[in-house]
């Protein structure tokens, strides 16, 4: 139960009943504020448990069930209603601390909660809801150190410690380019970090690129004249050939790096194909997933379709959405509205795993990415869940 001192001299006691104020300046006096159930303007429990003033001289009261703030302009309750119940405080709250600007960190016997006064809204720390920070959700005291470190009594974790790093995020919405003009980078759709260190952004408003050692970014400008519009896939090869692979096709970086090479002649029919998506095997092969022309291969001399086919359904005109690589060598392709398909670059048979009524199959046959983990576990983004493929 808190005791804290106000700015005019009062002590304020969080009691079993309510909310007493001693007013040394008045002999003494108290003064009593309890829970009524008929109104919106007293204290939201009659047991308050939390206290904490601002430096404002508002004053933050945490009960046994729900957040208050008195005003120090008004010196009536108002009562902290979350936007749903999912994020409601349905426990007692045993401690406050003022974070770095309008955050407010909430510590209860069910879980640490974090209230954004900005844009007043409860974000669950907790182990059932959004993101658990805590082994064991009973906190007993928090004291948020303003060099970013949060420090948390847990009952029966012990003192634990929750370090954020500062400057976390830096936004790059726009740059200037060598005459002192200011460019928007636009939406980013797909990023390249390549072997010289050098990051490649493919973004709505053009090709851009972040040099080793520079801290501006700066809008590449093909030699040749070339506009290759939006990029979704950028890929190095092991050789540093850089590819990138859009709405206008398939295009390769120069040797001298100054100029986007067309495709278009390597292409069956000399006919490029809108790219979804790019993928280097272990084998240093391309592999590359078109829009709605299925999959493509770059034999080291000319691109080739790789022939998709399962139970009599070709995919030669289906979008190929993202593409992986097993441990065994097995090409994993995601598809959009099919699921995955798997086969071997030696042979013929190809291997689907799709959305059925088994409960251990794949969750959508909408298919975002797929992708190989360090520990060889295959995983597949859908447009509702995440799946582990158990191979």
């Amino acid at each position: 139960w808190d005791i804290v001192e106000g700015e005019q001299g009062q002590i304020w006691v969080a009691t079993v009943g309510g909310l007493d104020v001693i007013d040394k300046k008045d002999g003494y006096s108290v003064r009593s504020f309890t829970h009524d159930p008929d109104s919106e303007n007293s204290i939201p429990h009659p047991r308050v448990r939390a206290l904490l003033f601002e430096e404002n001289g508002d004053l933050w009261i945490g009960t046994e069930s729900g957040l208050s703030l008195m005003k120090k302009s008004s010196n009536r309750f108002v009562q902290i209603q979350p936007e749903n119940e999912l994020h409601y405080l349905n426990s007692a709250i045993t401690s406050l601390s003022v974070g770095k600007s309008d955050e407010l960190w909430i510590g209860t016997q069910r879980g640490l909660y974090l209230y954004d006064k900005g844009i007043k809204k409860f974000n669950p720390l907790v182990s059932a809801q959004q993101l658990s920070l805590l082994s064991n959700d009973d906190v007993r005291d928090l004291i948020y150190d303003p060099s970013g470190i949060l420090w948390v009594a847990s009952r029966p974790s012990g003192l634990i410690k929750i370090t954020f790093p500062k400057d976390s995020f830096e936004r790059f919405t726009q740059f200037f380019d060598e005459s002192g003009r200011t460019i928007e980078v636009g939406r980013a759709q797909a990023l390249l970090v390549d072997k010289d260190d050098n990051l490649w952004i493919g973004a709505s408003l053009g090709l851009r690129v972040l040099r080793a050692g520079e801290k501006n970014i700066e809008s590449f400008e093909s030699a040749n004249g070339i506009n290759p519009g939006l990029f979704t896939s950028i890929v190095q090869q092991q050789d540093g050939t850089i590819w990138f692979g859009g709405n206008r096709g398939l295009f390769r970086l120069s040797e001298d790096k100054g100029s986007l090479l067309s495709t278009d002649l390597l292409w069956p029919d000399n006919e490029n194909a809108v790219i979804e998506s790019l993928f280097v095997d272990s084998r240093n092969q391309l592999w590359i997933g078109s829009t709605h022309k299925g999959l493509f291969r770059f034999d080291g001399r000319e691109i080739v379709r790789q022939p998709l086919e399962v139970d009599g359904l070709a995919f030669d005109t289906h979008k190929i959405a993202s593409i992986a690589e097993d441990r065994n060598g097995y090409i994993l392709v995601g598809t959009n509205g099919y699921g995955v398909l798997r086969f071997s670059p030696y042979s013929s048979g190809v291997q689907r795993y799709s959305s059925n009524d088994s409960p251990n199959s794949l969750s959508n046959n909408q298919v975002n990415q797929v992708h190989l983990a360090s520990d060889n576990n295959i995983w597949v983004a859908t447009t509702n869940r995440l799946n582990k493929l158990n191979d």
